[in-house]
């Protein structure tokens, strides 16, 4: 039997010798020893060849411009895909970058491979639904308010934009609609837009994240005396800031976030994915009663009802609890716990004749801030005009800048 003269590829000298072996072996007889000499052979060089001089993939513009070629097509074919003549330009130049929304149209339409156009082997384009409703959300609007300060500019972008602000939120755009459902316990404006609440919980979550706590909330934390705690802090020098710090005390995050105009939301009250609560303000009336009624209002919503399958409830408060257990019963915990009952008189007529004196004397008598007793007064009698200065109007953003 013939001895093969097989040895390992090592450097580009067995390099070298093993190709001169293998055209040597060229005319080797099937089946012999010499062909599964030559098999061998032809195997180990291509193993060194991968290793020495490993081919990368190409760049998204040399494949783009490969299937130009390959199908005939001009700058002006890719218009539909890309954008205007000079967007094409602009990438094909390298001076722009490939967009999500280029992306997808150009591996859809044109069939070049997204692991290539996104530049990576292991990378994949997600399908979860949010390429075709990125362009929903108010990105404008949000972008205007700061919620893409780190990110850059959103023009074009929308997909990455949320997909951004998701990473920052912990929360997967394929879940978040689910999550904004719809409730028939809420307070919630007909008018509202999905998309524009969607939004709004996802900057809440990202400046919750934000928000270290020392302690994890438990269930019965709270309770009908922390309630009138969180009630009497009001009359606090930067009390809206001291509640911040006590309910942080029990693993609860305050944020506020200011509303989005097709949201109509005064307040929620949520569990961010790691269990923890979040109460979200809006301060859409910054108003001193306004601040201390929803936040009570949301407190007792993290005490009653954030359990199980519900995991948030959202407000707006200009739409009344007729129809809601959950609301009605937060309306009445939440007033109590702010007023004490038997502490202001019942009768209309009486409430109409207060004056500043004597919401001064109720306020002591309920260990709150006098707005808290004017908002009351003015609920009860329906008369706004009254107290309207005791109720300070833009004054509680200013604690939270």
């Amino acid at each position: 039997m013939n001895k093969t003269h097989i040895r390992p590829i090592r450097n580009d000298e067995d390099h070298s010798w093993a190709l001169a072996r293998i055209e040597e072996l060229m005319d080797a007889t099937p089946e012999s020893p010499e062909m599964d000499e030559l098999e061998v052979l032809a195997q180990l060089v291509e193993l060194y060849e991968d290793q020495r001089w490993p081919i990368g993939m190409p760049t998204a513009i040399a494949a783009i411009k490969f299937r130009m070629d390959q199908a005939g097509l001009t700058r002006r074919d890719l218009e539909p895909y890309i954008g205007s003549s000079g967007k094409v330009s602009e990438v094909l130049s390298g001076k722009q970058p490939l967009t999500l929304k280029m992306i997808r149209a150009l591996h859809r339409h044109l069939g070049i491979p997204s692991e290539v156009l996104l530049g990576s082997p292991d990378s994949q384009l997600a399908d979860d639904g949010l390429a075709e409703d990125a362009d929903k959300y108010p990105l404008r609007e949000m972008a205007a308010k700061g919620w893409f300060d780190g990110f850059g500019d959103v023009k074009g972008r929308p997909e990455e934009a949320i997909r951004w602000l998701s990473a920052r939120a912990g929360v997967a755009p394929g879940k978040l609609a689910a999550y904004c459902r719809k409730n028939d316990e809420v307070r919630q404006n007909a008018k509202m837009d999905s998309y524009a609440f969607q939004a709004w919980c996802l900057q809440v979550f990202a400046r919750a994240a934000e928000v270290p706590l020392r302690t994890r909330y438990e269930s019965g934390f709270i309770d009908d005396e922390v309630l009138r705690q969180v009630a009497t802090l009001s009359v606090l020098p930067e009390g809206p800031r001291r509640a911040q710090e006590f309910l942080a005390q029990l693993g609860i995050r305050l944020v506020i976030v200011e509303h989005l105009k097709r949201t109509y939301l005064d307040g929620a009250a949520m569990l961010m994915t790691d269990g923890s609560p979040v109460i979200a303000l809006t301060l859409r009336y910054d108003r001193i009663d306004s601040f201390w009624n929803n936040l009570v209002h949301e407190l007792v919503h993290v005490k009653n009802d954030l359990q199980g399958d519900c995991d948030i409830v959202y407000d707006d408060f200009s739409i009344p609890s007729i129809g809601s257990e959950i609301e009605r019963r937060a309306d009445t915990e939440a007033a109590d716990a702010l007023i004490p009952p038997g502490v202001l008189p019942k009768n209309v007529e009486v409430l109409e004749d207060l004056d500043t004196d004597d919401l001064v004397v109720y306020a002591r008598r309920a260990r709150v801030h006098p707005a808290i007793i004017a908002g009351r007064v003015r609920n009860d009698t329906g008369n706004w005009k009254k107290f309207a200065r005791l109720v300070a109007h833009e004054e509680v953003k200013s604690y939270f800048a």
